[in-house]
């Protein structure tokens, strides 16, 4: 730690960048850094402050919050004094807060505050504390937090202004700069403005904001005005305190001040405002032309952001901006633009990563969003795309606000699930009638096959999701969904009709999944002229404990039946898969796999011993030129469902990396039918089938599977492991067989729970209960890519 006496009470560049900064005087401040590295040739400290301050300007000048965060980072691993350290964790707060990583920002934050409370710095421990609400008052709002949450930032804003009110500005902590201690107050009453208005008291949110605005003008302070003004808006906007217009007229004031001073990230969010407002007076027209300016602001802000995280965070900030504006072509019938919008909404961060190397990510983007009239050009006469889009969805927590409290935000949407049906001719839209918040369940650790594969459930769903477009389904060859929100656990293709049978069907549709129509149609690069191999298997049954018994030998089946190469047994993979992977043209893996909810990323693929592969690990270190990777292994499917719909895991990780197509699975799935429907579907991908259709054909044969057959595959297969004793091999497989009949059996086209002492007969179909078969997804088609190629 260093010595902090090099300090004085007043330093004039620091002070000087500061009092620019709350002004937003950017050209003062950056003046102010650069004399700071020229002065740091002879008092070395000044660099560190320099580096701070840039960060700073990146985050405040820029909304480059990924910028800042690696200034701030870097300073951090420094030796640094703990006066700079303090301020340093503060940005960092900040800068979390404002990527929608709540958790993070009220961390670090605490951790600026205990060193302001072991320097006995109270005014410094006060601001930061305001930092503390403000976060736990964001992250409240999009359902990070509870309501115990909310109230302590209210807690911590009132001490803080118990602070200000009584600080003696001469004490010992005024160093480097002249604190504002009145703005300080006006700060600390905004944010307790907003606390009390998600509180529903609207009379102090409204004495909070005044107060800010009084603060404001005797201050000429600009900024903080525009804050005071958009804050007194919305409350009352919400309050109904007065007359819309005169509402709007509080919102036009807010914006051209933001406008003057540079802040488009707050520009778009009081057009996003006046749409709502507009909205809520049946002014549609108008609304609608507010939220496609604050969207044009968004796509500006966005290409400033230079990470994949950032950019998520990004999108969480931003969903309800785009939720309302769907909603108003909703009901303005304006197709197109609602397409637009829905595109635009979906993982915007994820589709520039697909195109962006993270190393070396750029700051300027240009990803073209696919429009509603070329996908239907790409879509062939007996194709379907279902595009189903969620509003108004409260984050899963066992104790999440409630869509009566989540409406104290201006920016909540009305709840609704729509769906988008279309075809190369015709585009029909559905508002489905029920509110996705419906599907999201309280209970964290309830497995996905828990919760969507109960018959009512799955009769219910299919009433829902697909009755209402059941007349574009006829005579249709393929079917592509894309889900969003709670929708993208739900196994659509184990659905159930009217008539009793599932939406997978020998007559029915072949069903692709897709993040989006842009990433389903996007084009990729050519595929390297290199290709030496047809299929890469890696296979490892797994640590003692959690043995599998057919991953490998399923591996190195499918190695074989597609005349490649296997990664087999307990020796290391990782490497090789690197170094080898970019030259096959499908990659296979069999093995344990486990999603992480907290972290996606840190999912992970178990391929040998103590050797694993996470989402991270591939994203940064693999690069394909493959047509197909499947993921033979339990959970590879999931992935959690940021807000603003990123999707991030495995699969993400995989497309990024190159794949156009992924075979997944959606839940823990049984070794033994996973085998069977792996050697079926591959043995028709040699055949030259379509992944879909091949797909289709490989769970219909796995559904209809009788145990006598079953009987006979496992035991041909483990024949293989070059034991000759028939009737051991029939007794092992005819054991592994039984532990399936005692979960469930399937006679007379009925799933049941079998009884422990019942024996499945020959010609019961003991995979035909859909947890046998319906984690299995194909995400993507590569037909779409070739369609998009010759275009």
């Amino acid at each position: 730690m260093k010595n902090i006496n090099w300090y004085r009470r007043i330093d004039p560049l620091i002070n000087g960048f500061y009092t620019a900064l709350r002004t937003r005087e950017f050209a003062t401040a950056q003046a102010a850094i650069t004399e700071l590295n020229q002065q740091a040739k002879v008092h070395k400290p000044y660099q560190d402050w320099a580096k701070y301050f840039t960060g700073i300007l990146a985050e405040e000048q820029q909304r480059n919050w990924a910028e800042a965060e690696q200034h701030y980072l870097e300073l951090l691993v420094a030796e640094i004094d703990d006066i700079l350290r303090a301020h340093i964790l503060l940005s960092l707060g900040v800068a979390y807060n404002n990527q929608a990583r709540w958790q993070e920002s009220v961390r670090v934050c605490e951790e600026s505050a205990q060193i302001w409370q072991t320097l006995k710095y109270p005014l410094k421990h006060a601001y930061v504390t305001r930092q503390i609400a403000l976060s736990l008052y964001t992250g409240y709002r999009f359902g990070e937090f509870g309501l115990d949450d909310l109230q302590r930032a209210a807690q911590l804003c009132q001490s803080a202004l118990q602070v200000f009110a009584t600080y003696d500005a001469n004490e010992p902590e005024i160093v480097l700069y002249e604190p504002d201690i009145v703005q300080y107050q006006a700060i600390a009453a905004h944010t307790l403005g907003m606390i009390m208005g998600e509180m529903g008291d609207w009379d102090q949110a409204i004495a909070c904001y005044q107060q800010c605005l009084d603060v404001s003008i005797a201050r000429q302070n600009k900024y903080l005005r525009a804050f005071a003004l958009q804050g007194l808006a919305s409350a009352f906007q919400l309050q109904h305190a007065l007359d819309w217009q005169q509402i709007n007229t509080l919102y036009e004031e807010a914006l051209a001040l933001f406008q003057e001073v540079g802040d488009t990230y707050k520009a778009l969010s009081v057009l996003a405002y006046q749409g709502t407002l507009h909205q809520a007076n049946g002014k549609l027209a108008e609304a609608s032309a507010y939220y496609t300016q604050s969207l044009g602001l968004v796509e500006q802000v966005r290409t400033k952001v230079t990470s994949v995280a950032a950019r998520m965070g990004f999108a969480a900030m931003v969903t309800h901006i785009y939720d309302n504006a769907i909603l108003i072509g909703k009901d303005i019938g304006a197709h197109s633009n609602l397409f637009d919008s829905m595109e635009r909404s979906r993982a915007r961060a994820f589709l520039d990563s697909l195109t962006i190397d993270t190393t070396t990510y750029a700051a300027q983007v240009n990803t073209e969003i696919l429009s509603l009239s070329a996908l239907q050009q790409l879509l062939p006469p007996d194709f379907l795309l279902l595009e189903y889009y969620t509003t108004g969805l409260l984050k899963a927590r066992s104790e999440r606000m409630t869509e009566q409290q989540a409406a104290h935000n201006v920016l909540y949407p009305t709840p609704k699930t729509l769906l988008l049906a279309i075809t190369r001719d015709e585009v029909a839209l559905y508002d489905l009638g029920f509110s996705p918040n419906t599907l999201v369940t309280d209970d964290l650790e309830q497995l996905v096959e828990e919760r969507f594969l109960s018959t009512p459930l799955r009769q219910k769903l299919y009433d829902k999701l697909i009755a209402p477009a059941q007349g574009l389904w006829q005579h249709r060859r393929r079917v592509y969904i894309i889900p969003h929100g709670p929708l993208h656990y739900v196994p659509f293709h184990a659905l159930i009709a009217p008539d009793g049978d599932t939406l997978l069907r020998e007559k029915g549709p072949e069903i692709v999944y897709a993040p989006s129509a842009t990433i389903l149609c996007r084009a990729l690069p050519k595929q390297s002229e290199y290709l030496s191999g047809a299929c890469l298997a890696i296979g490892y049954n797994g640590d003692p404990g959690r043995d599998l018994h057919f991953a490998e030998e399923e591996a190195a089946y499918i190695a074989r039946m597609a005349n490649g190469a296997a990664l087999v047994g307990p020796i290391a993979k990782k490497a090789a898969l690197f170094a080898q992977a970019p030259h096959y043209y499908a990659l296979h893996f069999s093995c344990h796999g486990e999603f992480d909810p907290d972290s996606p990323l840190e999912s992970l693929l178990y391929i040998g011993p103590n050797e694993t592969l996470t989402g991270q690990e591939i994203m940064d270190n693999l690069r394909l030129n493959c047509n197909l990777v499947t993921l033979s292994a339990c959970e590879s499917g999931l992935n959690k469902v940021q807000r603003g719909d990123e999707l991030y895991g495995l699969l993400r990780a995989f497309m990024y990396a190159g794949a156009p197509a992924i075979i997944a699975t959606l839940w823990r799935v049984d070794e033994r039918s996973t085998l069977i429907f792996a050697e079926k579907f591959y043995a028709l991908i040699q055949q030259g089938k379509a992944y879909a259709t091949a797909l289709k054909a490989a769970q219909l044969y796995l559904k209809n599977l009788t145990r006598r057959a079953a009987l006979e595959i496992l035991t041909q297969h483990m024949a293989q492991t070059g034991t000759a004793d028939k009737q051991a091999l029939l007794r092992q497989a005819d054991h592994y067989l039984k532990s399936v009949t005692s979960q469930t059996i399937h006679q007379n086209g009925q799933t049941a729970t079998a009884d422990p002492l019942h024996e499945a007969g020959d010609d019961d179909k003991i995979f035909a209960d859909p947890k046998f078969w319906a984690p299995f997804v194909l995400i993507g088609d590569p037909q779409m890519q070739a369609n998009v190629d010759s275009a």
